[in-house]
């Protein structure tokens, strides 16, 4: 109960970021893509870490540790809610939540088999980066961005007077 309360405050958070970012194109909300492309960086160069023994810990300890570890969450969400409006949105929101529940469901009966907690164990570090990568294309599929929605460098030989020249007809960027 504490990690999904934990989850549907990151998600009004997402909403609420997503919302102030209305003014800007949401083609350009694409760049986000970088955040989850960062964590499968650092999910792949830190697979072969020791993993830290985890302890039983309270609601408000879950609570607070989804809170602290959902800063990959936001940046997948905040995009994500504010690619394609409120009514898909809330589409997403709707099958996001009957997944999660479906995971917590599964997740609490799984763990009682040895066996698939050993699996885990050995295999979870090499799907991480996979999914970090899947979720950035994701955003930028969602999003709509693409090479074409940011201009190319000017080039460094094209001199001032050339440049002004081109401005004037409206052939060279700011």
């Amino acid at each position: 109960m504490a990690q999904a309360s934990g989850i549907i405050f990151l998600i009004l958070i997402s909403g609420a970021i997503g919302s102030l970012l209305a003014p800007i194109p949401t083609r350009w909300i694409g760049i986000f893509a970088i955040a989850p492309w960062v964590l499968a960086a650092h999910a792949w160069r830190s697979r072969d870490k020791a993993v830290h023994e985890q302890f039983r810990r309270g609601a408000i300890t879950t609570f607070t540790l989804t809170l602290a570890l959902g800063g990959d969450n936001i940046a997948v969400w905040i995009p994500l809610l504010r690619a394609n409006g409120a009514v898909h949105a809330l589409v997403t929101l709707v099958v996001f939540a009957f997944w999660e529940v479906i995971f917590l469901i599964s997740a609490q009966a799984l763990i009682t088999h040895p066996r698939v907690v050993t699996w885990g164990e050995q295999h979870a570090k090499s799907f991480a980066p996979w999914i970090y990568v899947a979720l950035g294309v994701l955003i930028l599929v969602e999003c709509g961005t693409s090479a074409d929605d940011f201009p190319p460098p000017r080039s460094r030989t094209t001199s001032v007077a050339e440049c002004l020249i081109q401005r004037r007809n409206r052939r060279c960027a700011a």
